[in-house]
């Protein structure tokens, strides 16, 4: 019988796998927490589902039945929405979450293989849930891993992407890396962008051969470029066009001086000013040490769709675009950390107690870390919001008051940057730029409930089939009206309006709401009714709204219209009740 003995080193060991497991799971429940902070679906989501829907109900990828438009810019997104309701009978506004906290778990795994593909020799499982921590603790990582949207998905291919040209020494990699991105392109526009921006990384890799480096870019290229060109081919055939329609909706002019706004208010939101620098610190030095161009490559990603996404102006969701640099850049800042702990305790055995000099700068970097990237996350997520009730929906307004922020006279830097965070939202804000997420949840949150409980009727036959209804949001009320014909009024899936010229000036313009219908484009389009809120009596149908149609016992639809020859013949034989000028007691028809 022999008996086994442990060593100082591997008990030492155990212990610290026991406390990283530990961590772990903390880190888990603490994330899982702060994403149901955030959990919401937004409008825009809606637009997608109508295609899921319109696709699995067998009318094809469109908006509406009569026409084709590429209203959406997630291809891959909508048809995984329509297999999984297809496939499983659950529907997209329901599954949609579902898929992307998936694509949030897998990402999170990937930050921990991206870390260690980074090769350090020493702390790596300690970088990799420092990373974790620094994304589980960002406020919109917990944001936009709901909502509805392709956010989540997009981020996890480009991560993809990028550990497999990380490992590009076996070709097998690239083509893995080839598939990431053709997976980007189809999730996203800006997949083509970074598609070929890491062709061209792959190809300027002068550690090998021309032939070798022509071999990688091909394999790099291959997968991806077949999926793009196939992607385009199938959209000028199906659509008509070579871009998506809504690219024609909002796009009228570059818009630097909002764009430049909208990254600065990122910065200062994330505390990019620390964790920024610290990343860009792990980059040159292993470039310095080691000619290790790896680290590099996210910068030359997020570079370029930086400078895209300032050119247009930034984005009607609140630093949405911004969700791939958030694994991309903590990894790469939590290597940094390590590292400079590492230098300041040194790896000397002359230096006493150099284990907890290193723990302890290392906790101070990170606490510093943490203490700028969600200051004004917190606050921001705390702070009484005003309402400005300008021209169209009444927005929220939410205001960083350094005099009320009790962080601010503490902290270094705080009270500052809380003043131009606000100065630059200011601006944006009211040029409907990065619109608050409460603001999207607020607005969505009303409508489910307003237009929900018209579920019960698509395909019932009980909507006019001629019906056709222009609409603002052209998300939740088209989703659950599924058997109405709806015109954008802003474009996103309608080609006419989108390509109506603007003859506004940037100051005057309102992210993806600068198009509107030509003159009598809507009545060219025989738009005759506006549906309102479902009601469950008549009395309060009529009190809203001159029409009101019985759907079911306690089921009312208040409606518009300024055809009321139509409404007579469309709704001949139902129970049509009409607003009097006397009284809104109604009458029969």
């Amino acid at each position: 019988m022999t008996v086994r003995s442990h060593s100082p080193e591997s008990k030492r060991d155990l212990r610290r796998i026991g406390g990283m497991i530990i961590l772990g799971a903390l880190l888990v429940c603490a994330f899982s927490w702060h994403i149901n902070l955030y959990h919401f679906l937004c409008d825009d989501a809606f637009i997608s589902f109508r295609y899921a829907r319109n696709l699995v109900e067998g009318n094809g990828l469109v908006f509406n039945d009569s026409e084709r438009v590429e209203g959406y810019t997630n291809f891959l997104w909508v048809i995984e929405l329509a297999g999984i309701w297809k496939a499983l009978g659950v529907p997209a506004h329901r599954s949609a979450n579902l898929l992307s906290l998936f694509y949030t778990a897998a990402t999170a795994i990937l930050i921990l293989a991206l870390t260690r593909s980074l090769g350090r020799r020493h702390r790596v499982g300690w970088a990799g849930l420092v990373a974790l921590l620094l994304w589980g603790c960002n406020r919109n990582v917990a944001v936009w891993s709901t909502g509805g949207l392709e956010t989540r998905q997009f981020t996890f291919m480009v991560c993809l992407a990028v550990l497999a040209v990380w490992q590009g020494r076996k070709r097998r990699w690239l083509v893995l890396a080839s598939c990431a991105l053709a997976a980007a392109e189809l999730t996203r526009p800006e997949g083509l962008m970074l598609g070929v921006l890491s062709c061209a990384w792959v190809f300027a890799n002068r550690n090998k051969s021309l032939r070798e480096r022509a071999a990688d870019m091909v394999a790099v290229g291959c997968v991806f470029g077949v999926v793009v060109a196939g992607h385009f081919i199938f959209r000028w055939f199906y659509y008509g066009d070579l871009l998506p329609n809504t690219y024609y909706a909002k796009h009228v002019r570059p818009w630097p001086e909002a764009g430049f706004r909208y990254m600065m208010a990122a910065i200062l939101d994330s505390g990019l000013y620390i964790t920024g620098p610290i990343a860009v610190f792990a980059a040159t030095r292993r470039w310095y040490l080691n000619k290790d161009s790896r680290a590099i490559f996210p910068f030359v990603l997020m570079g370029a769709h930086a400078a895209y996404l300032i050119r247009i102006g930034g984005d009607h969701f609140e630093f949405r675009p911004l969700d791939f640099y958030w694994p991309l850049l903590y990894i790469l800042c939590a290597d940094g950390i390590v590292s400079i702990a590492e230098i300041v305790a040194g790896r000397s055995p002359a230096i006493r107690y150099g284990r907890l000099t290193e723990a302890i700068v290392g906790t101070l970097l990170l606490f510093i870390s943490l203490v700028y990237g969600t200051a004004l996350q917190i606050a921001n997520y705390a702070v009484t919001h005003e309402r400005s009730s300008g021209a169209g929906q009444p927005r929220l307004r939410f205001v960083l008051d350094p005099a009320e922020f009790p962080m601010a006279p503490r902290i270094l830097g705080l009270g500052q940057s809380a003043r131009a965070f606000n100065s630059m939202m200011d601006y944006i804000v009211s040029r409907r730029i990065a619109v608050h997420h409460r603001q999207h949840q607020l607005f969505a949150e009303e409508r489910i409930r307003a237009y929900s409980p018209y579920e019960v009727i698509a395909g019932s036959g009980l909507i006019p089939e001629d019906a056709v209804s222009g609409v603002e949001a052209a998300g939740i009320a088209p989703y659950y009206l599924i058997d109405i014909e709806f015109v954008d009024k802003h474009g996103l899936t309608d080609r006419v309006v989108a390509r109506n010229p603007v003859d506004r000036s940037n100051e005057d313009r309102q992210m993806a709401h600068d198009r509107n219908p030509p003159k009598g484009y809507l009545k060219s389009r025989n738009v005759n009714i506006h549906i309102l809120r479902a009601v469950p009596s008549r009395e309060i149908a009529l009190q809203i709204a001159p029409y009101a149609v019985r759907l079911s016992e306690s089921l009312w639809m208040p409606f518009q219209s300024n055809r009321e020859d139509w409404v007579l013949q469309a709704f001949a034989g139902r129970d049509l009740q009409i607003r009097t000028s006397k009284t809104t007691s109604g009458r029969s028809e």
